[in-house]
């Protein structure tokens, strides 16, 4: 894995490199041809200067007037400064002739192309530049995504390296202490009482495996798109009530769960995925705070709106946790020195379930200490037929 990384890092700051080198020598290609653009005129310039001393080999000016005598075939002919300026001009249209009364000569570089001459420098250069800012920033941004993918895989393969060796912990548990159980009453002779706390005992632990086992198909139906709601009219504040009820004869929650429910507060969703979703809070929230630190229930509505709230007093959740603990197989830590039980799957569930009912769920901290965990879901019009059964 670590040469995987490495590679592909190194990749990245080779291609990166070739490409910075390409834009550089472009752009250096680009004033090399300028400059010895530069030196054509420069050349074209001096010609000019010499045709015109070989051409004009004699200038005398008339008094009085701004013609220029010029001695061809031993005659003398007079020509205007101006239609000499023009015919050079014509033989190099790049210069710029200027010939005064006083024999004076004047040749330079014609202003406007020199002009277009740097103009062309730089929009090649802009253009060369542009062109490796835009390739460069498609590649970094590909680079991104590639990278992206790969820490999503990555980090994909070690919460299923966590949740492998969370479910076998999970299984291997109760069916351990079921069978020891049920040895145990094989072995030996037991009254009726000692058997009658075994077998409850060993039905719990099989309870425990099959609601794992159910938790695990759940998450491959979300996983699969194969999971379907059986809506109906609910009456959530009954159906809480019954599950905290619940929940609160055991020894787990007996002394800590504690329910501020309102009346009369209806949705519409399944009933068993909603008990579902109630309990994996209330048993995540019992995971992760201290015993007999007090784990709080509300419901109440707000705007035809629904909330439901478990509130612990727990470690609480770090910011960039909260933005993963709805993920698959998530979970705080590392598996092999995590002490809490799970497989990772639980807020996953209720995630899926909950947005499945069109609700919302997001986690909150609870001051001075834990955290809320808050479902929102369109509320309905309470009616009395409404059941949670």
């Amino acid at each position: 894995m670590k040469r995987t990384r490495t590679t592909f890092w190194f990749v990245i700051l080779y291609i990166l490199a070739a490409f910075s080198w390409w834009t550089y020598a472009h752009v250096s290609s680009n004033q090399t041809i300028h400059h010895q653009q530069r030196e054509l005129l420069e050349m074209a310039r001096l010609q000019a200067s010499r045709d015109l001393y070989a051409n004009l080999i004699e200038r005398k000016f008339s008094h009085g007037n701004s013609d220029i005598l010029i001695r061809m075939g031993g005659r003398y002919f007079e020509a205007d400064t101006n239609l000499i300026a023009a015919f050079f001009q014509s033989v190099y249209p790049n210069l710029r002739f200027e010939l005064s009364k006083d024999g004076g000569m004047k040749v330079e570089v014609n202003e406007a192309n020199l002009s277009r001459l740097y103009q062309r420098e730089r929009n090649r250069n802009f253009m060369f530049l542009g062109e490796g800012i835009v390739f460069m920033g498609l590649l970094l941004w590909g680079f991104l995504i590639i990278y992206r993918s790969y820490r999503e895989k990555d980090e994909l393969n070690r919460m299923q390296a966590n949740f492998i060796m969370s479910v076998t912990h999970e299984l291997k548990t109760p069916l351990a202490s079921a069978k020891l159980m049920l040895q145990t009453m094989i072995k030996r002779k037991l009254d009726v009482e000692q058997q009658s706390k075994l077998v409850d005992n060993s039905l719990s632990e099989i309870n425990r495996l099959d609601g794992l086992i159910e938790k695990i198909l759940l998450a491959s139906r979300f996983e699969h798109h194969n999971q379907h709601i059986q809506r109906r009219n609910i009456n959530l504040s009954e159906l809480c009530r019954d599950v905290v009820e619940r929940l609160a004869h055991t020894q787990r929650f007996e002394t800590r769960l504690f329910a501020e429910i309102d009346d009369n507060v209806s949705v519409s969703g399944d009933v068993a995925l909603l008990v579902s979703v109630l309990t994996n809070l209330i048993e995540n929230a019992a995971k992760y705070s201290d015993d007999q630190t007090p784990i709080r229930v509300r419901l109440f509505s707000n705007h035809h709106t629904a909330h439901l709230q478990v509130i612990d007093h727990g470690h609480g959740i770090s910011e960039r946790d909260k933005k993963l603990v709805f993920n698959k197989f998530y979970r705080v830590g590392n598996e092999e020195t995590r002490t809490t039980k799970g497989t990772g799957l639980g807020l996953y569930i209720v995630k899926n379930i909950v947005t499945d009912m069109e609700g919302a769920i997001e986690v909150k901290d609870n001051h001075p200490k834990g955290s809320i965990f808050e479902i929102t879901m369109p509320a309905i019009e309470y009616e009395l037929q409404d059941t949670f059964g």
